[in-house]
């Protein structure tokens, strides 16, 4: 599915991302230790590095990652989910980190990627603020 090791590289690496994140973490997130173990279980060279891809390419690398993983990557269905399970646990729970978890549950169960912690905390806080 790719034409360079740097790209082969790049797109396990988001795969791994993905499968324990939920989601594609930025670059400068993920630790140069994971890109090293990912490149020797490839069998790649250590002067082989995470490609800086084309936007293109990019996204047919996600596209790709979603597909193996059957994840949803409509990010406002996410968020549409996340705000519903939010706003339903708020009634019993008041505890941020409560009200995100019962979102990453849900999201979770309808195989979505999830969206960044930002976007959850955030909703989080404005249901808080509804609430109070």
């Amino acid at each position: 599915m790719t034409d360079t090791d740097e790209n082969r590289l790049s797109l396990m690496v988001w795969l791994k991302c993905c499968q324990r994140l939920g989601r594609f973490p930025r670059l400068a997130e993920i630790p140069p230790q994971v890109i090293s173990h990912v490149r020797d279980e490839l069998g790649l060279t250590e002067d082989v590095g995470m490609a800086v891809v084309a936007e293109r390419t990019g996204r047919n690398h996600k596209a790709l990652v979603r597909a193996r993983l059957g994840l949803d990557g409509d990010q406002a269905n996410a968020r549409k989910l996340a705000d519903q399970a939010i706003r339903q646990a708020a009634r019993t729970k008041d505890h941020p980190a409560d009200l995100i978890n019962v979102a990453l549950e849900e999201l979770a169960r309808n195989s979505c990627e999830f969206p960044a912690f930002s976007t959850l905390d955030d909703l989080a806080a404005q249901v808080g603020l509804r609430e109070g």
